[in-house]
C-alpha cells in the first residue's frame, strides 16, 4: 500500500505524522471524499463534538481528486481537531486506494472508516474506543439512521428532523421512526443483534461506519485496489478479515446518521453486480457464488438452505 507508486500528494493539514504509526492507543477516523465539501463539513463538525478526548483520536481526510475547495475546508479545522488531508489525482473512482492511504498513515491502533456525509453522535468514538480493551481485533459495525443499500428513502422526513435540531438532539428524535432505521436493522434484530448468529458476517461489512485493528488491516493488505467502481470493496475486505479470524461485533444503538444526498441507484446496482463477479472469482466461496442471485438479506435468511454444510 505504498502511496508513492501512484504519484499521489500527501498534505499535512494538522498534526505531524506519528512516529509510532498505527501503534498509539486510539482511533484514526478515515474519511474518503470526492467533491462532497458541504456534507463533509457536517461530518467533521460532528467529530468536533465527541466525548472522547481529542488526544485519543485523529481524522484523516483522503480526497479522491476533488475540485470544490475540500483542502481549504480541512485546513480550516486544524485548530479545532487533530486532522490531516491527503490528496490523490482524479483518475476515476479510487475509494479503495483512498482508504489504503488512510491505513498507511494512521497514527492510532484502531481505524474507523466513516463516510463523508455521515454524522456522528457525541459518543460514537467513545463506543468504538471501548473495543480497544474488549477485543482489539474485532471488526466493529455501527448501524446508522438513513442507510439504505442503493437508494435514499424517507429523504424529506430525515431532512426535516435534522434541520430542526442539532445532531445530538436529532438522533433521539429519529428513534420512534423505524422507517429511518438502517436497512440492516431488521435482520440484526431477528438474530438478537448477535453477530455470532450471522452465518457470513462479512456480507454486512459496509465501510460507511465500521472500525478495525490498524495492524490487522495492514497485515491482510488493506483494500483490494482492483475495485474502481462503487460497491463491494468493503465486503471483500470483510471476507479477508473473517478469514483472518476477526470476530464481528455490533455497536449498541444507532449512533450515526447518513445525511440525505443524491444517489444514482441504477448505476450503483450495476457496478455492484460487476464487482460481485470479481469477488467470487477471487474467493470461490459457495456464498460468494450466490451473491449475484440473491440480495444480502435473502442470502442471510436462507443461508442454511442455500449453502448446506
Amino acid at each position: 500500500m505504498n502511496s508513492s507508486k501512484h504519484n499521489d500528494k500527501a498534505i499535512n493539514a494538522g498534526i505531524k505524522e506519528g512516529t509510532s504509526a498505527g501503534t498509539d492507543v486510539g482511533i484514526s477516523v478515515v474519511i474518503p471524499t470526492y467533491n462532497y465539501k458541504t456534507i463533509l463539513q457536517k461530518t467533521i463538525d460532528s467529530l468536533c463534538q465527541q466525548s472522547l478526548d481529542n488526544d485519543l483520536f485523529e481524522v484523516i481526510v483522503v480526497d479522491d481528486g476533488s475540485s470544490d475547495g475540500t483542502e481549504q475546508l480541512v485546513a480550516d479545522y486544524q485548530d479545532k481537531i487533530n486532522i490531516r488531508y491527503y490528496y490523490q489525482s482524479d483518475l476515476g473512482f479510487r475509494v479503495a486506494r483512498a482508504r489504503n492511504i488512510g491505513i498507511d498513515n494512521a497514527r492510532f491502533s484502531r481505524i474507523l472508516f466513516f463516510d463523508a456525509g455521515m454524522g456522528a453522535s457525541p459518543v460514537l468514538l467513545e463506543k468504538h474506543y471501548q473495543w480497544l480493551t474488549k477485543d482489539p481485533q474485532a471488526v466493529v459495525l455501527g448501524l446508522s439512521y438513513g442507510v439504505y443499500e442503493f437508494t435514499t428513502q424517507r429523504h424529506q422526513q430525515l431532512s426535516d428532523i435534522l434541520q430542526q435540531s442539532d445532531l445530538g438532539k436529532a438522533l433521539p428524535e429519529m428513534q420512534p421512526h423505524r422507517a429511518l432505521y438502517d436497512c440492516r436493522y431488521n435482520y440484526m434484530e431477528s438474530v438478537n443483534f448477535d453477530f455470532k448468529a450471522v452465518p457470513i458476517p462479512w456480507i454486512l461489512c459496509w465501510t460507511g461506519h465500521v472500525s478495525c485493528s490498524t495492524a490487522m488491516l495492514r497485515q491482510i493488505g488493506g483494500f483490494d485496489e482492483w475495485f474502481s467502481a462503487w460497491g463491494g470493496e468493503d465486503v471483500e475486505l470483510g471476507i479477508r478479515l473473517h478469514q483472518a479470524g476477526c470476530a464481528f461485533e455490533l455497536i449498541e444503538g444507532m449512533e450515526a446518521v447518513h445525511y440525505p444526498h443524491l444517489k444514482d441507484p441504477d448505476s450503483k446496482q450495476q457496478s455492484a453486480l460487476n464487482n460481485i463477479d470479481y469477488i467470487h472469482n477471487k474467493h470461490q466461496l459457495p456464498s460468494t457464488g450466490l451473491m449475484a442471485q440473491y440480495n444480502w438479506e435473502d442470502l442471510l435468511n436462507n443461508y442454511h438452505q442455500l449453502c448446506p454444510e
